[in-house]
């Protein structure tokens, strides 16, 4: 079973306050009348409050706090239950924050920033555990409006997607004393990856005629998956009409 809810409502003039709620699918062995859960299924549910308020005519502050609790899983990548590299379920509490600037009516800039912080877990199998986990990501969108027609738009925006800046886990090692005992111990490996991943991405959308429009989109990854040295890039175009 899965789910999203999300609510918003105005408080106030300028205040915006929204909740919202989601449960990843969980899978089921096909053609169970019981509809029964499948073992070792990763499971992820998130809770999320945010605010946002006009300051004044040209700034917009926003702030979320969410509490996201996995199993299975861990910051999004997934592991089988009571497998080898099992480290149980996890819980991060995010912190969001995020400020826009409006030059004029066709013309605006938003930064955000996001932070996580995983509480320490205990693991199975090869993994001893976790120390607790923190991790960022943050961003910045231009946003324009009415460049060639009324109705077209171009948004750039440059991002770091989330990317663990501290913390560690431990591997079990094996080892054989002087007496010739077979012994075992727990190496605390760093959790950092060696590459800071960024996100370059370009679109512009504009309508052709009444019920046709034309997006187009170029996109630049650097050090992809937080991987060193790892780059890719995408140019697309999207002819969507409306019958």
């Amino acid at each position: 079973m899965s789910y999203h809810l999300a609510y918003g409502m105005k408080y106030g003039q300028d205040t915006r306050v929204a909740v919202a709620l989601s449960q990843t699918p969980t899978s089921f062995y096909a053609g169970n009348p019981a509809l029964g859960q499948a073992v070792n299924s990763s499971t992820a549910s998130n809770m999320l409050l945010g605010v946002t308020h006009k300051l004044n005519e040209s700034w917009t502050g926003g702030v979320s706090v969410g509490q996201l609790s996995e199993k299975s899983g861990i910051l999004g990548a997934s592991y089988q239950e009571n497998s080898v590299l099992s480290l149980g379920a996890n819980h991060t509490t995010s912190l969001g924050l995020s400020l826009g600037y409006s030059f004029n009516a066709y013309n605006s800039l938003l930064a955000e920033a996001g932070f996580g912080f995983t509480k320490a877990a205990s693991g199975g199998g090869l993994l001893a555990g976790t120390t607790d986990i923190q991790s960022r990501s943050y961003g910045m969108t231009f946003l324009s409006k009415h460049l060639i027609t009324k109705d077209d738009t171009l948004a750039i925006s440059v991002k770091q997607p989330l990317r663990i800046v501290s913390g560690k886990v431990g591997v079990i090692t094996t080892g054989i004393d002087d007496a010739g005992v077979a012994l075992y111990s727990t190496e605390m490996t760093s959790l950092v990856p060696t590459g800071h991943e960024r996100d370059f991405k370009m679109a512009y959308d504009t309508p052709l005629k009444k019920n046709q429009s034309l997006s187009l989109q170029l996109s630049a990854r650097q050090d992809v998956m937080n991987v060193a040295g790892s780059r890719d890039a995408s140019v697309g175009a999207i002819w969507s009409s409306r019958f």
